[in-house]
């Protein structure tokens, strides 16, 4: 049974919304799945199998953004002012904040012209490269929409190829500020072009088939790399394979997405979940992304043993802080938009 219009407003929110859970739980294991030799390999398969199923995750956001924006009219003017903004004022004021929380939390902090070369040359914090990502996709969307409409649905469709194979070829030369996007432009596109498409019954079930193995593929490439057993000739170390642009998580998010839509997943998580959580969450997303880090710098600043205690007690440690960082991020972000003067910020 299709979704009603409202359904699939909802739905959207629903997939953000998993997204950006799966985003503070591959930040929290990340201390799990990168250091194999000081865990159990029980803990170790365990977290590092859930951390490759979830892949998918930065990559659906983009197909998301792609998916509401490219379909939309307006005027052109008027939309990029919107999305500076929604995304470029934010930025400008929690990269500061991100500096504030290294030099309070984990100095020193490096001199004023080593922190704005790396916003240009590097990763200035973290994750902070997304708001770069969505803002310059956002600065080309009015033209997009005009490419898009213009091209058949087989052309959109070798556009996404061409697109996502340069991705994959250019994702470990792109330091540069000024370049971000031009990796991410497939997996945008690819949101508008499925935005009505799932899997039928068969295809469904190989399509889980194939995520579930693909997971299982680079968690086997990640340990036998982390062992030292396995070299991979362009491949600098395991993190490389479940990189967004890797060619094992493009298959992953090509195939998550038209899953993701699937009117039973929502469905289900709809008896689950109350709609009104649902849409909270996924309208709070942007803050839970861009706060849960800095909780997470505060936590390791007053329990120091943290990280001890996490290595030492992987599975439990590891999924009750994602659960706390994800809904006290939740919150803070809820409370946030509802101050109507700060609410830009998330």
């Amino acid at each position: 049974m299709q979704l009603s219009k409202t359904e699939k407003q909802i739905e959207l929110e629903l997939i953000r919304a998993i997204a950006v859970a799966c985003v503070v739980y591959i930040h929290t294991a990340s201390l799990i799945v990168n250091n194999l030799p000081k865990v159990s390999e029980f803990s170790w398969f365990s977290l590092a199998f859930i951390d490759a199923l979830v892949r998918w995750c930065v990559p659906v956001f983009i197909m998301v953004s792609g998916s509401l924006l490219l379909q939309k009219s307006e005027p052109h003017l008027q939309f990029v002012k919107k999305r500076l903004s929604r995304i470029g004022l934010p930025l400008l004021i929690w990269l500061p904040l991100y500096w504030l929380t290294v030099a309070l939390f984990n100095p020193p902090l490096p001199n004023l012209r080593v922190l704005l070369q790396s916003v240009v040359y590097e990763q200035p914090y973290l994750h902070f490269y997304f708001l770069f990502v969505m803002l310059q996709l956002a600065i080309l969307t009015p033209w997009l929409r005009s490419v898009v409409r213009s091209l058949s649905h087989r052309s959109l469709a070798l556009m996404i190829i061409l697109l996502i194979y340069i991705g994959m070829a250019y994702q470990s030369k792109t330091t540069n500020l000024f370049y971000l996007f031009i990796p991410y432009l497939g997996y945008y596109l690819y949101g508008y072009f499925a935005r009505n498409f799932t899997f039928k019954r068969r295809l469904k079930l190989i399509a889980v088939s194939m995520i579930v193995s693909v997971s299982s593929l680079m968690v086997i490439a990640q340990y036998f790399m982390q062992r030292g057993d396995l070299v991979i000739r362009g491949v600098a170390n395991s993190t490389t394979v479940v990189s967004y642009l890797s060619p094992l998580v493009v298959v992953l998010s090509l195939l998550a997405f038209p899953v993701l839509k699937d009117p039973t997943v929502y469905r289900w998580f709809a008896k689950l979940i109350n709609q009104r959580a649902i849409v909270s969450i996924g309208e709070c997303s942007f803050g839970i992304y861009l706060i849960h880090p800095i909780l997470g710098q505060v936590l390791v600043y007053f329990l120091p043993k943290l990280h001890d205690v996490q290595l030492a007690h992987a599975i439990p440690v590891t999924l009750v802080l994602t659960m706390c960082l994800f809904f006290v991020s939740w919150a803070i972000a809820w409370a946030i938009r509802r101050l109507k003067v700060v609410s830009w910020l998330v």
